[in-house]
Formats: structure tokens, C-alpha cells, sequence
């Protein structure tokens, strides 16, 4: 017998957080755009393809809209993934940089 119980915190997720990332793609440098409807503080990382974290903040505090500007011109080129996790989170946006 199989049974299948249906995910309904994605929709609940999406309602309450809105992530841009722009431009993407970007040279290395870049805007994180958070808006939320809550208050609680979040880890932010950014990691490459092979896992390895190249940038990290942590519990940093949006007060429902946060802007933060990040400057990875110093890494290579290519994908990578920007992490947002917190009370009950987790968000992964894609990030490109090319030159």
C-alpha cells in the first residue's frame, strides 16, 4: 500500500518570502533583496558547485525588508548558490557570474 501525504509549506513559504538576486547574471557583484513578513533572523550563505562556502552572514535580522550588496568579483566564474535559512526556511536561489 502506498500512501502519499500532500506538502502544503511551500505555498505558505512563497506567501511570506519574496528573494531577488539582481543583475543575475552578475560580474561578482550583486543585491540580495529579502522581503518578509517576519521578523525572525536568517543565515545567509553562498557556496560554489562544489559545496564550498564562499560567503557567509549569520542571524542577520531583515525587519521585513533587507537589501545587502555582495561582491564575489574575486571568485571565478560560474554557478552558485545563494542559501537563506532560518525559522522554518530554508531558500536556494541560483546565482550566475560572468564576465
Amino acid at each position: 500500500m502506498i500512501t502519499f501525504d500532500d506538502c502544503t509549506g511551500t505555498s505558505e513559504i512563497d506567501e511570506a518570502w519574496s528573494v531577488n538576486v539582481s543583475p543575475n547574471p552578475s560580474n561578482g557583484r550583486f543585491v540580495i533583496e529579502i522581503q518578509t513578513k517576519t521578523d525572525s533572523p536568517v543565515d545567509l550563505e553562498i557556496f560554489n558547485m562544489l559545496g564550498t562556502v564562499v560567503y557567509r552572514e549569520v542571524s542577520v535580522y531583515t525587519n521585513q525588508s533587507m537589501n545587502r550588496t555582495v561582491d564575489l568579483q574575486s571568485y571565478p566564474e560560474g554557478i552558485y548558490f545563494l542559501n537563506i535559512k532560518g525559522d522554518g526556511i530554508n531558500i536556494i536561489k541560483k546565482i550566475v557570474l560572468q564576465r
